[in-house]
């Protein structure tokens, strides 16, 4: 049933045109699941609405445009879609997350792991997840939700007081927590 393609675009990017020949490849050979890696540390490659910095720095030395806006995305789908091939997005989090950090610090607590323990980081994945809903009708989104290091969030009080107020054996607790929440 599933038969897909994953492309990184967060480490390389390749434009509307490069993924529609790539989304006719996948045609040609009954591929059915494009997985497009958007977010990680070295870059975000969707708008968000309201989150503005997100693909601020999204720009190529010689000024060329390195991410999707929503009307990009809505054709890449839809062309997908044309060709019986449904795009799944991934939205890294709460580690794998440099990107957002870089343009939304406030929502760390100083590495590149979202702080679980700050409300405005829930307000941020919601805002992501309402946008990435609307723009991928298909069945699935691809969130991450593991590789979160032993210390990432070893100084952080708040998290500390987090698992503390909410029974949380270790940090795998916290992070299943967030992965809840999500």
């Amino acid at each position: 049933r599933w038969r897909g393609l994953l492309l990184d675009l967060s480490r390389h990017f390749f434009g509307k045109p490069t993924l529609f020949k790539f989304i006719d490849e996948m045609a040609a050979y009954k591929l059915n699941v494009l997985h497009l890696h958007l977010t990680d540390d070295p870059g975000w490659r969707l708008e968000i609405p309201g989150y503005p910095k997100l693909t601020e720095k999204a720009v190529a030395a010689d000024g060329t445009r390195q991410f999707f806006t929503a009307q990009d995305m809505r054709e890449i789908v839809a062309y997908a879609a044309s060709r019986h091939i449904i795009v799944v997005p991934e939205i890294e989090m709460p580690s794998h997350t440099g990107a957002a950090g870089a343009a939304y610090p406030e929502l760390f607590n100083g590495g590149n792991v979202f702080d679980p323990a700050k409300p405005d980081t829930y307000a941020f994945v919601r805002a992501v997840f309402t946008e990435v809903a609307t723009l991928f009708p298909g069945p699935y989104i691809h969130f991450g939700g593991d590789e979160v290091g032993d210390d990432a969030w070893k100084d952080a009080s708040d998290v500390e007081a987090l698992r503390s107020e909410l029974g949380l054996k270790d940090q795998k607790a916290v992070e299943s927590y967030f992965g809840r929440q999500v």
